[in-house]
């Protein structure tokens, strides 16, 4: 189930909206150290939910949109946005 949901999980609407806006939404909500943590947050309380644990969802968005920041969750592939 993990398998799938990293493969097959996108930020709700992004598949409603051009890239180019799920890509805004993403560096807004999560630009620089504040986002990143926060990202970390988010994907720790999923972490809490039975058979979710080490998803890094948000993290993987995140990454995909600022592929030259820090990974928190090494090893997690980025997700690909809708176009």
């Amino acid at each position: 189930m993990i398998r799938l949901m990293r493969h097959k999980w996108q930020p709700v609407g992004s598949n409603v909206m051009p890239a180019a806006e799920t890509e805004h939404l993403v560096r807004h909500l999560f630009a620089g150290d504040d986002g990143r943590r926060m990202a970390h947050r988010i994907d720790r309380r999923i972490d809490r939910l039975p058979g979710l644990d080490g998803l890094r969802l948000v993290d993987a968005v995140r990454r995909t949109v600022h592929p030259r920041t820090t990974s928190v969750s090494p090893g997690v592939a980025p997700v690909r946005l809708s176009a």
